[in-house]
């Protein structure tokens, strides 16, 4: 976070993970501004975060968590053995009905604090921790948390503008595969 203005970058290695996946932390104090295609939620299970979302500065506690939606730049810090969080990472191909819900809109309130919403999603989360869950059992657990969340965080329309978040994609992975080539607006548009 610099001054006010926050300068992220595209997240490569967590963008080429084409996966569902789970990481746990105790520290979140090396973690520069970054974006990424996939939904994050974070569960502060101990401790609290320092939250940057979007350029705002929000306070993450124990018991709470944020969803951040693809491509929203974001940087979390909390120093070592401060925290203990669980991460879950979505690419938005398991969950494109929720894409389609959330498109065209802004976050106004990422944090969830309501006591039920956080043991439903915790409660998914645990069977999701299950490595003999087969893809339909995971794809499930995963609508029953953005669902619930659907019904915590609030949403802001974007001035009327849809986001193509597929364009998005589309351009950074460009970028990110012709990274040593020149690149312009033609050879993008080719």
């Amino acid at each position: 976070h610099l001054g006010g203005y926050m300068k992220a970058f595209l997240h490569i290695r967590r963008q080429q993970i084409l996966r569902f996946h789970i990481e746990h932390y105790t520290a979140l104090n090396n973690i520069n501004p970054h974006f990424h295609s996939h939904i994050e939620i974070v569960l502060i299970n101990r401790g609290k975060t320092r939250l940057w979302i979007n350029d705002t500065e929000q306070i993450l506690n124990a018991g709470e968590l944020v969803m951040l939606p693809s491509y929203a730049p974001h940087q979390f810090q909390a120093p070592q053995d401060t925290v203990d969080c669980t991460v879950l990472f979505i690419p938005p191909f398991l969950c494109s009905d929720f894409m389609e819900t959330i498109a065209g809109k802004n976050i106004s309130a990422p944090i969830v604090c309501d006591a039920e919403s956080i043991k439903t999603v915790q409660g998914a989360v645990a069977r999701l921790e299950n490595k003999d869950m087969n893809a339909i059992e995971q794809t499930g657990y995963i609508h029953v948390i953005l669902g619930t969340l659907l019904r915590h965080i609030n949403f802001d329309l974007d001035g009327g503008m849809q986001k193509d978040t597929d364009l998005h994609a589309r351009l950074l992975l460009y970028i990110n595969e012709h990274f040593k080539e020149d690149i312009s607006i033609e050879s993008i548009a080719h």
